[in-house]
């Protein structure tokens, strides 16, 4: 892939590109996991808890489709900052009460309610920790191409999986997926 920036500049983020054009791709999937993963949070106990976890991502990777230059704006860089802070106290909460189930003996965290809202915010962590990264030029377009190209593809790996296992969950009859619907 074709360097977007020179050494010392910043990147375009909205340039045409084959590594922005993998970018918004992979927001575009990103987006729409994380609409139907809030929107799937109306029949939870706590929706006013999860919708907002999964909706604020979502609309923020939909604001880097509609316009990839807006992570340059400081309010966005703020919203995502807060979201992902909120996410990682969310995340220690979960995992000690997660820990603290399986202290008796070993099993699969996800037939916990609580590890499978575990697995859900790590992956908010996780994408939010790649956008801020993209976003303040911890991995910028203008390094070589075989990093960046090696950093878009584990992007991409990493947007496509959970829907990959949430297909998984839907089609096979695990039972811990039994009330996902």
């Amino acid at each position: 892939m074709a360097s977007d920036t020179g050494p010392g500049q910043k990147p375009q983020y909205g340039s045409n590109s084959s590594a922005a054009k993998l970018w918004m791709l992979i927001n575009v999937i990103t987006c729409v996991f994380f609409t139907l993963a809030g929107l799937v949070q109306v029949n939870d106990q706590d929706p006013y808890v999860w919708m907002p976890v999964y909706l604020v991502p979502a609309l923020l990777c939909f604001s880097i489709v509609w316009n990839a230059d807006i992570v340059e704006k400081s309010w966005w860089r703020l919203i995502a900052i807060v979201h992902l802070i909120g996410c990682l106290i969310c995340t220690c909460v979960l995992g000690g009460t997660v820990i603290h189930y399986m202290e008796d003996r070993l099993m699969n965290p996800l037939r916990y309610e609580e590890g499978r809202e575990l697995s859900g915010v790590l992956i908010v962590d996780v994408w939010l920790i790649i956008c801020l990264c993209r976003c303040c030029g911890v991995v910028k377009s203008g390094t070589s191409t075989g990093q960046i190209s090696v950093v878009m593809w584990l992007a991409l790996i990493i947007s496509l999986m959970p829907i990959v296992f949430w297909g998984l969950c839907c089609f096979s009859r695990f039972n811990h997926c039994s009330d996902m619907w």
